[in-house]
């Protein structure tokens, strides 16, 4: 027998052969047509003979791209021989979705990268991925008699799963992959899925085989991988998911919030993100009411919060812009409803940002982090300009902090913040008039992307303490150049102010 080692590199050759036969029918299908039969039996028969070696991944990844490349052409007739389609569903995908060693070893040892390829999108050429592509692309044509293929073996799985569920975990996991394979026909990141199946009894399987992964998920004995494939699932299909089911899963998505495996607190905080977004009924552009709304979280709300600002806190997830996302998601949709919650929140994200400042290595996060902060103060200090001064107290120390050590990264959303709370005064405090002079130190202005919110900045500034702008006396040539920056933003201001402090300025 041959080792791995001699296999390899005939394995890598096969693989060029096999992309290059797609390539080639892709350009030229017309002069492709009559050999298509033949080489795609050849295909088939090089698939059959590979096994779930690692090294022959790519060989077996190119060949079933080519069959769903057949499979989603006009040629896909070819699938409709005698025989050929139970063979491919089960001696191709049924193998080839099962749970592999090294995703065993990416989800426990490299989390980030287990839920980069997953919920991103980048394990577009494991087995596991393309064999999902291929039961899609079946479906088109298909899709009774694959679904009635897959139904079985599914509830194969399932049996294997219940005999045993300690040693059999394995098949629960390949029959919720094919769950989602043979429902979802159509969807997008935002949405989740838009088509399903009808053939496939979506909230029966959620019922029976999902919602009790997750209401046994904190338990000793629970599989994470199992709980983690239970979340993608409520993720994947929230919009077909009924109100009542988000009354039993939100629940449960918060107290997975604390679970110790990154992957699955993070697939909790994502799922919770997603589905406070689904609007009633399903594609209605707004206002139309989410479907788990304000009145709704409330109930939620605070094991939420602290289940999401404790998720940053677990080792690996301290800078997890998953979590921060979901923690904007739940002050955007609780509104005024976070008033209550408000001073822990910022005196939370206080500590997150004096932290992030040392190294701000990660921007998604820290935009999420600031967009959370800006959404307090929005729908707080709206509610409650008494808020206002508490506020500021919080938060001007690291914003400072910003300022002071002239952090780039910081500077534009710090500065945003700041005219959010200052247009939400009556007038200047003293805070503000510290402020003012250095706002307009030509090295503010030099980096573009301060721009925009020095200019909102100063707007509040000559809607609130129009004096104080009057006597600005330092830095003429900068404060010119600020206000023509102002006049081309805002032509609803004073124009004869304006036009009084340029002339005062000498820069023009």
């Amino acid at each position: 027998m041959r080792s791995p080692l001699t296999l390899a590199p005939l394995s890598r050759a096969q693989s060029e052969v096999v992309d290059g036969l797609a390539l080639y029918m892709s350009k030229y299908e017309e002069e492709f047509e009559p050999f298509l039969n033949g080489l795609m039996n050849e295909v088939w028969q090089v698939l059959m003979a590979t096994s779930l070696a690692p090294h022959e991944d790519l060989l077996v990844t190119t060949a079933v791209k080519f069959l769903t490349t057949v499979g989603t052409s006009v040629h896909h007739a070819l699938f409709a021989q005698p025989g050929i389609l139970q063979n491919v569903c089960e001696k191709i995908i049924s193998p080839n979705i099962q749970l592999i060693q090294a995703d065993e070893d990416l989800f426990d040892e490299n989390a980030f990268e287990y839920i980069r390829r997953d919920i991103e999108g980048s394990d577009s050429d494991t087995r596991r991925r393309v064999s999902c592509d291929l039961v899609r692309a079946l479906c088109r044509n298909y899709e009774q008699q694959v679904t009635d293929l897959f139904s079985g073996y599914i509830a194969h799985l399932l049996q294997q799963h219940a005999a045993s569920p300690a040693a059999n975990w394995k098949a629960k996991d390949a029959a919720i992959y094919l769950v989602i394979a043979l429902t979802l026909k159509g969807g997008t990141a935002k949405l989740g899925a838009t088509q399903t199946n009808q053939l496939v009894n979506l909230l029966e399987f959620f019922g029976s085989h999902v919602l009790p992964e997750l209401q046994a998920a904190m338990q000793p004995n629970a599989q994470p991988i199992l709980v983690a494939d239970a979340i993608k699932f409520v993720s994947t299909f929230r919009v077909q998911l009924p109100a009542t089911a988000y009354a039993q899963v939100v629940p449960l998505l918060t107290h997975l919030l604390t679970h110790r495996q990154p992957v699955v607190h993070t697939y909790a905080a994502q799922a919770l993100d997603r589905m406070l977004t689904v609007r009633e009924p399903p594609g209605s552009p707004p206002p139309a009411p989410l479907r788990f709304g304000a009145a709704a979280l409330s109930n939620y709300l605070q094991p939420a919060l602290t289940g999401l600002f404790g998720a940053l806190k677990l080792g690996g997830s301290e800078e997890n812009a998953y979590v921060m996302r979901a923690i904007l998601r739940v002050t955007v949709v609780a509104a005024e409803g976070m008033a209550p919650y408000a001073n822990v929140c910022i005196e939370e994200l206080k500590a997150i940002l004096s932290r992030v400042c040392a190294n701000p290595s990660n921007p998604t996060f820290n935009h999420y982090l600031f967009e959370t902060i800006a959404s307090l103060v929005r729908y707080i200090c709206a509610a409650t300009p008494a808020a206002v001064d508490a506020f500021e107290a919080m938060l001007f120390p690291p914003f400072q902090q910003v300022l002071a050590n002239d952090i780039a990264e910081f500077t534009p959303y710090v500065l945003q913040v700041l005219a959010q709370l200052l247009e939400a005064r009556t007038g200047l405090s003293p805070s503000y008039v510290t402020l003012f002079p250095p706002l307009l130190m030509p090295a503010m202005w030099e980096r573009p992307g301060n721009i925009p919110a020095l200019v909102r900045l100063l707007c509040a500034y000559m809607a609130k303490g129009k004096a104080q702008v009057r006597d600005a006396r330092s830095h003429r040539p900068a404060r010119g150049r600020l206000l023509r920056e102002v006049m081309k933003t805002n032509r609803s201001l004073d124009s004869f102010l304006l036009n009084r402090m340029i002339d005062r300025s000498g820069a023009f």
